[in-house]
């Protein structure tokens, strides 16, 4: 993946904004999209976000500076915590890649 000069890398984000939560988004989209982005904003959230999963499967990582922030998210919104590294996402995509899809039984 090429990035340019002044892009936000996302090995920054578990450097700068180690509390993570991932929430799950159904065809990868967010629901309560501008609620969520409001509130990624006004407490302290990272400019960009992790996703991990495929399309039925899709789970949006929204990192927080600071730990109590991102415990409201997860209160507001759902979710749950995952550890600040690549490792711990791989561990989740595999974990997801595991589970039933609807497609397999039919729907």
């Amino acid at each position: 993946m090429v990035y340019r000069r002044s892009e936000f890398r996302l090995w920054r984000l578990d450097v700068e904004y180690p509390c993570h939560v991932a929430r799950h988004s159904p065809n990868g989209q967010v629901p309560n999209h501008n609620e969520v982005d409001e509130f990624s904003r006004t407490h302290g959230g990272a400019p960009r976000h992790h996703s991990v999963g495929d399309w039925e499967n899709c789970h949006h990582i929204f990192c927080f500076k600071e730990e109590h922030h991102a415990k409201e998210f997860q209160e507001q919104f759902g979710g749950f915590p995952v550890e600040a590294s690549p490792k711990a996402r791989k561990a989740l995509l595999a974990k997801l890649r595991a589970c039933p899809k609807a497609s397999d039984f039919g729907g």
